[in-house]
């Protein structure tokens, strides 16, 4: 069983889909380029995907990779993955596609629970939260939003309907293009709560004159 040291600086997101070729890829390459654009250095932070079911070896799905283009991200590359109880137990955060998915992992991952989220979950749940302090690292700010999440969870209202984000794959181009759109408005909303507001550049701009 793999063990992560609380020392260990690095943070780690696993974002779980099912076939691990549609819709974890695309959240996880939106979640990395969110925090690219927040974060001085990417050395601290690993963000990963796979399935639970994940078809091991499998490129992204054509409609995924059109999608991720359109937006100047390049899923070219992309493997699938299959989950493992290891991958769940190194996470910080593990975020899921659909709540099937969640209870799949908290059923056979023990101590996963309060770290494992559906996206449209966790992006209702941080709603109303206030964006917590800045952490000294990353990892301390992604596992203390986890733990306002978790603690949140009793106290925030949950729809009546399934918090799923459908899955495009053997359909149309226009189900890849509601998924991309649905993951897009879901990142844009974790992305500041995660990993810290946009640097304002008029203040960058501004200091550097001071300089």
């Amino acid at each position: 069983m793999t063990v992560r040291s609380s020392d260990d600086p690095v943070a780690v997101i696993e974002v779980v889909c099912l076939g691990n070729i549609c819709r974890s890829p695309y959240a996880s390459a939106l979640l990395r380029a969110a925090a690219a654009e927040r974060l001085d250095a990417m050395d601290q932070l690993r963000i990963r995907s796979c399935g639970i079911r994940g078809l091991e070896g499998h490129p992204a799905a054509e409609g995924t990779v059109l999608e991720a283009a359109r937006r100047g991200l390049d899923l070219t590359n992309h493997v699938g993955e299959r989950w493992t109880t290891d991958r769940i137990r190194e996470a910080d955060l593990v975020i899921t596609m659909t709540e099937g998915q969640r209870t799949t992992i908290t059923e056979q991952v023990g101590g996963s629970t309060a770290r494992t989220f559906t996206i449209r979950e966790l992006a209702r749940l941080v709603e109303g939260l206030a964006a917590p302090p800045q952490q000294p690292g990353v990892r301390e700010r992604i596992v203390a939003l986890v733990s306002a999440a978790q603690a949140a969870r009793p106290m925030v209202a949950r729809p009546r309907q399934p918090e799923d984000v459908e899955d495009p794959y053997g359909g149309p181009p226009e189900g890849y293009a509601r998924m991309a759109a649905e993951l897009d408005r879901l990142v844009l909303s974790l992305a500041d709560h995660l990993f810290g507001g946009l640097p304002n550049v008029d203040d960058q701009l501004f200091g550097a004159r001071e300089q």
